[in-house]
C-alpha cells in the first residue's frame, strides 16, 4: 500500500512541476513573433483601367477580322469590345525600339504592346504603337 502511495504522490509532483514549467515557459516567451509591418501582407489593389481600353491587347488575323487589320481588344461594362485600329496621321510605331512602317510592321509572336490613341466613333486611332520582345 505506501508504494502506491508514493507512486502517486510522485506522479502528482512531476504533474505540478511540467505543468509548472509550461506556464512559466508560456509566461516568458510569447507563443507567436508579433509581425513588423514590413511582414504584414497589404492587399493589392485590383488594376484600375481608366480609360478601359487601357488595359486591352492587340491582335490581329483572328475569325472575324480583316486580313492585316489591328484589333483592339478590351472588357468594359457592356463586355467584350473589339476596335479597328486605324494609325493617325504620324503615327509613331516601332518593334523592338526599330521604328517601322505601321501598316506592315510584324511583330514576333508574344511581343508585349504599348499603345495610345483615342477612340473615334468605332475606330481606335492609334498615334504610338510599340512591340517589345519579352526577354
Amino acid at each position: 500500500m505506501r508504494t502506491k502511495t508514493i507512486l502517486i504522490a510522485a506522479s502528482a509532483a512531476l504533474l505540478v512541476l511540467v505543468a509548472g514549467g509550461l506556464l512559466y515557459l508560456r509566461a516568458t516567451r510569447p507563443l507567436a513573433k508579433p509581425a513588423t509591418p514590413a511582414e504584414v501582407a497589404k492587399p493589392v489593389p485590383p488594376k484600375v483601367c481608366d480609360p478601359a481600353w487601357s488595359c486591352g491587347h492587340l491582335a490581329r488575323g483572328e475569325a472575324g477580322m480583316k486580313p492585316g487589320v489591328w484589333y483592339l481588344k478590351y472588357q468594359d461594362v457592356t463586355g467584350p469590345v473589339q476596335l479597328e485600329v486605324v494609325f493617325a496621321a504620324g503615327a509613331v510605331c516601332q518593334v523592338n525600339g526599330v521604328v517601322a512602317d505601321c501598316a506592315a510592321m510584324n511583330p514576333p509572336s508574344g511581343s508585349a504592346a504599348s499603345f495610345s490613341g483615342s477612340i473615334e466613333g468605332n475606330v481606335f486611332v492609334a498615334t504610338k504603337l510599340a512591340f517589345t520582345t519579352k526577354r
